[in-house]
């Protein structure tokens, strides 16, 4: 699981979080540590309610942060499953506090037996509207 940020959104996260600072040359080891949680807690939003729809267990991990171009880190996660199939879930998400918003991606890599079963289940939930 991804939860992929642009660097313009994790600057305005911090700045909420921490202190807003006029220019970020680098991230210091507690800006790090404030996106992973955030990873972390939405990560875990987003694993209980799938969790809870699709009435399956559903386990994370705990969260790591790279700053890199999206596709390179993504790369790694494909390279890491080791599945022939290149299937993802994606929820984009935005947090909004007044006039700002902090928009972000949730990836999910099952494996194929996990993506099959995802989708048959999602595709038969009702919609709620």
């Amino acid at each position: 699981m991804f939860v992929l940020f642009s660097l313009a959104s994790v600057d305005r996260l911090l700045d909420r979080l921490i202190e807003p600072i006029d220019s970020r040359e680098d991230y210091s080891d507690l800006d790090l540590s404030a996106v992973a949680e955030v990873g972390n807690i939405l990560t875990g939003a987003y694993v209980t309610a799938i969790s809870d729809l699709c009435n399956i267990q559903l386990n994370q991990s705990v969260p790591s942060v790279a700053v890199d171009m999206a596709a390179a880190i993504l790369d790694i996660g494909l390279m890491m499953t080791g599945y022939d199939e290149n299937e993802a879930i994606l929820i984009s998400t935005s947090l909004a506090h007044g006039q700002h918003s902090i928009d972000g991606h949730f990836f999910m890599l099952p494996d194929v037996d996990g993506t099959r079963t995802l989708l048959r289940v999602l595709r038969r939930a009702p919609d709620h509207g």
